[in-house]
């Protein structure tokens, strides 16, 4: 699995603006090929922070998304960033469940 983070700080004024781009984004990319998931979240404490989250099943998948001309959505909302826009790409070989959790606090 592959999953992309992207931390963008957005100017008060913009945020409407942002939001519905970022809006425009999630649908098609939902049902893409591959696609696990694909969400905007907002920070709590610094509420002009969002951050976008986007898991894959295949790195093939993920970089023909990001070739995409419908990718463009996501490039001009980094350009709406204030600040250095925060990209990550995480390959993940594992994941554990509720399970994991369970084990560690409840005494064997």
């Amino acid at each position: 699995m592959h999953i992309v983070t992207l931390r963008i700080r957005i100017p008060p004024n913009q945020m409407k603006k942002f939001l519905s781009a970022a809006r425009s984004f999630l649908g098609p990319t939902r049902v893409q090929p591959d696609c696990i998931n694909s969400r905007f979240y907002q920070d709590l404490e610094e509420t002009d922070t969002v951050l976008f989250v986007e898991e894959w099943r295949s790195r093939k998948a993920l970089d023909e998304h990001i070739k995409a001309e419908r990718y463009r959505i996501i490039l001009s909302l980094i350009d709406m960033s204030t600040k250095q826009p925060d990209f990550k790409l995480y390959t993940i070989s594992k994941i554990e469940g509720i399970e994991s959790l369970q084990q560690v606090r409840l005494p064997a």
